[in-house]
């Protein structure tokens, strides 16, 4: 359709659309002269103008075809044209170059294409012209200039932003899910100033929304913007473009705007509802393929989308867990789109409220509040002066998945659906019945913990869901889980028995769940250094998922990682250091070498390196790693922030102690932002930190750097207490390096300060420990350095310290003997045994002390 042609249908349809339906026939008749194309056109455009239809397919042609092939120009006023950005329907996007003598820069400049240049759309150029001149916010894109070409055409000229769309952004860096809600509340405060100034977006999409290297959206396009101040904008504002065209994108579009109605700034509200809903289920809210017209009418102003942890359950992989989603999310993203704009969040600022409240764990405003949900709230915000609430709370999450779960199974096999569904009701009344001891009159006033709300369901778990051998193992396995995550080991190795039990009966031995009961059960092992015994379950899981996955699958390559680790703690280094390496390789041949699993491999093959003595290569491995992850996720991603603390641990083991102080105080300033400032992971690295701050401190004489040590040990002592319990194995950590740092001064009271704390670390690790556990020998090697110093200092000698250090030296030398001969935790203890007994042999021959 060539411009002239559409003039012609313009004339046709502005003539026919001033008379009365009747006349308009015989008018039509005579214009047309014969032509049915051209009345077939104008009669359409009718149709839409009347609301039979929201719009035609000869619209879309005429936008889409009219100067198609259109060049470039060379210059558009000051600004040499070196290129193409983008064309949408109205206009083409030109890169621009400055290149008088005013100054250079390169600039984005919407140009309205030839032939779509009526009166109207140049009137609404102008507009955008004015509109974008009144914003300045530094997340909308700036106006730098404007004008006209010489055959009249106005262009407005913009910063270019260097971006990609906000959805595209978050799925190539795989962004999280509080990444994702901070992105949107950025994008929330560009809207809400644009509000503030009178200005409507109407087309807020993921294609108007660039995100910078730097992590930054940028407001763009408010070509189809309406002001909102009546005395402001031109009455023809209400007129459509292009006769029977409203500008809008059905995706994004609200249904008032569907409908031609007059807008408010609710409209953007739902569109930012169309958006989050994107954004956390990489899906749009209406499946709008195939319809026609008024097909699409109907889906947008009528139908009410899935909830967004219905849509995500439904995803092969969602970018966000459907668990994650349930509950508050569904209802913040469900409010702003509800179909009547006087239901919607009244403004952009109180649904950006309701993301932050949600992110700080306080209670939505679009959600009724109940007892249980301020309850529940509560306990998020609190997790350790509710301990017994919050494994409640992982507990019941848990049985979620598995209702979830069978959900699923019932939607596969219909045939079963009365079954499963009877089962998870009997699983959720004996899950209620487990958790009534918080009842008054059987708690009798006392405070009931997590531990014996789970010995509690552990005991009944055998007797009372015999007969439900899936249900069983499933809930095993959760309440297992539970208990590793205490640190209480052996009951959760009681409880992972159980499900692999219960599961090779269900489904014998080639079955994925079966595996994954193998890989609980040699985690549990694991942490009690019963090494052996966990390679073999480990071997077992790889050895279901090779014969059910093949050697390739991505979970197959994730127990190799597993049997390679336990066989280095075996001491076969080599073959662990070769099991790695063909998985790096594996994975980069099927991956490439940009995806995270290749990011993964490369970080478990730097900490074998580092054990295995080869620093450089290890050094390296981290290096990649991190480069790999930054590319990938971005500096705001706790991927990256790991590997930053991996590689800070060994910088630190190699002496480049300035380069390992940086990266650990980086980690910890990403950790509590991230996290929290009260994070479990924070006062992890805060302790790391200290151990540095520490040496560094005794190195150069600096008391300010030991004080801030002893600040940072407190401090994460502290935290873990108050996340994870006063006898947690978290707690222990702390607790030793700032025995450690007691135990480098002279003063005597500092020397007993640090046996305190060396036999309080101890204490904990021996009620969660088995004997001989190499986590046993941190403390013991600490008091026998203890014991040792004393001795040198004593006078006269005393062989009772003399023989205490030695008792105590031997007995961290047990505890390391299920370490390789060549693992440097066993070589440090097997010098200390030696200097010991060096001490004990002098004094006995009266040769005096070594000192």
């Amino acid at each position: 359709m060539n411009p002239e042609r559409w003039r012609r249908i313009e004339e046709l349809f502005e003539q026919a659309s001033g008379l009365e339906p009747p006349e308009r026939g015989p008018v039509l008749d005579r214009e047309c002269a014969g032509d049915d194309v051209l009345r077939g056109e104008v009669d359409e455009m009718l149709a839409v103008d009347l609301g039979q239809s929201w719009i035609g397919t000869s619209v879309r042609r005429a936008v889409c075809d009219v100067e198609a092939d259109e060049p470039a120009p060379e210059r558009i006023g000051p600004y040499r044209i070196a290129g193409e950005i983008g064309r949408g329907g109205l206009s083409t996007v030109f890169l621009g170059e400055r290149d008088d003598d005013e100054y250079r820069m390169q600039v984005a400049i919407k140009l309205v294409r030839r032939g779509l240049d009526t009166a109207d759309l140049l009137r609404r150029l102008r507009q955008e012209r004015q509109i974008l001149a009144r914003l300045d916010h530094p997340r909308i894109a700036r106006l730098l200039d404007g004008g006209s070409t010489a055959d009249g055409r106005p262009y407005v000229v913009m910063e270019r932003i260097e971006g990609v769309a906000i959805d595209e952004y978050c799925r190539g860096r795989g962004l999280g899910l509080r990444p994702r809600l901070r992105l949107f509340l950025a994008v929330c405060e560009a809207v809400a100033y644009a509000h503030r100034n009178l200005v409507i977006h109407r087309d807020i999409k993921p294609a108007n929304i660039l995100v910078t290297p730097d992590g930054q959206p940028k407001l763009l396009d408010f070509g189809i913007a309406k002001l909102l101040n009546p005395d402001e904008h031109d009455p023809r504002d209400a007129a459509m473009t292009v006769p029977g065209l409203r500008l809008l994108t059905p995706e994004y579009a609200s249904p008032e705007q569907v409908r031609g109605e007059s807008l408010t700034t609710a409209s953007d509200v739902y569109s930012l509802g169309a958006l989050l809903y994107e954004l956390l289920v990489d899906a749009r809210p209406h499946r709008l393929e195939g319809l026609d017209a008024s097909g699409l009418e109907r889906v947008i102003c009528e139908r009410t989308p899935e909830l967004p942890s219905v849509r995500a359950r439904a995803a092969s992989s969602p970018p966000v867990a459907p668990a994650r989603l349930r509950g508050d999310l569904d209802v913040i993203v469900m409010a702003a789109l509800r179909k009547e704009p006087d239901r919607r969040y009244p403004s952009v600022e109180q649904l950006a409220d309701d993301i932050d409240r949600y992110l700080k764990d306080w209670p939505i405003r679009a959600r009724p509040e109940s007892r249980g949900y301020r309850l529940a709230k509560f306990v998020r915000r609190h997790r350790a002066a509710v301990a017994a609430a919050a494994a409640l709370v992982v507990v019941l999450s848990a049985a979620t998945v598995i209702t979830a779960r069978q959900a699923h199974i019932a939607k596969q096999q219909r045939e079963h659906a009365e079954a499963q569904s009877a089962r998870a009701e009997k699983v959720s009344e004996w899950m209620v019945d487990i958790f009534e001891v918080s009842d008054p009159s059987e708690a009798r006033g006392n405070t009931i913990t997590a531990r014996e709300i789970l010995d509690r369901a552990a005991d009944r778990l055998a007797d009372e869901l015999a007969d439900q051998p899936l249900d069983q193992a499933s809930l095993a396995e959760t309440m297992g889980r539970v208990y590793h995550g205490l640190g209480l080991y052996e009951s959760a190795q009681d409880l992972f028995t159980t499900s692999l039990e219960n599961r090779r009966t269900l489904w014998g031995e080639s079955h994925s769940d079966v595996a994954s009961s193998h890989d609980h059960l040699a985690e549990a092992l694991y942490e009690q250094g019963q090494f052996q015994e966990a390679l073999e379950h480990a071997g077992k899981a790889l050895d279901i998922r090779r014969r059910t996955l093949g050697d390739e699958n991505e979970h197959t390559l994730d127990s190799v990682n597993d049997v390679a680790a336990l066989r280095y703690m075996l001491g076969d280094r080599d073959e662990a250091e070769e099991l790695l390496r063909k998985n790096l390789e594996t994975r980069r041949r099927l991956l490439g070498d940009s995806h995270e699993a290749v990011a993964s491999a490369l970080d478990n093959l730097a900490n074998v390196s580092m054990g295995v003595g080869k620093i450089e290569e290890a050094e390296d491995y981290f290096r990649q790693a991190l480069d790999l992850r930054l590319r990938l996720h971005g500096e705001d991603h706790p991927a990256v922030v790991g590997t930053r603390a991996d590689l800070a641990g060994l910088l630190h083991s190699t002496g480049a102690v300035a380069e390992a102080e940086q990266l650990y105080r980086r980690v910890l300033t990403d950790q509590a932002e991230l996290l929290g400032a009260d994070h479990s992971e924070v006062a992890t690295t805060s302790a790391n930190l200290a151990a540095l701050l520490g040496d560094r401190g005794r190195e150069e004489s600096d008391s300010d750097l030991v004080a801030e040590a002893e600040t940072l040990l407190r401090r994460a002592i502290e935290i873990q207490r108050l996340r994870r319990g006063p006898e947690s194995l978290h707690v222990s950590y702390p607790l030793i390096h700032l025995a450690d740092l007691f135990r480098m001064r002279s003063d005597p009271g500092d020397l007993d300060q640090a046996e305190s704390l060396y036999l309080e670390a101890l204490a904990i690790r021996r009620g969660i420990l088995r004997d001989g556990h190499p986590g046993l020998a941190s403390p013991l090697e600490g008091l026998a350095r203890l014991e040792l110093y004393r001795f040198t200092r004593a006078q006269p000698p005393s062989p009772t310290l003399a023989a205490r250090a030695l008792e105590l030296a031997e007995a961290a030398l047990s505890a390391r003997q299920g370490l390789a001969s060549s693992h440097p935790a066993r070589r440090t203890a097997e010098e200390l045994v030696e200097r010991c007994r060096r001490e004990l042999e002098a004094l006995e021959r009266g040769e005096g002390r070594s000192g």
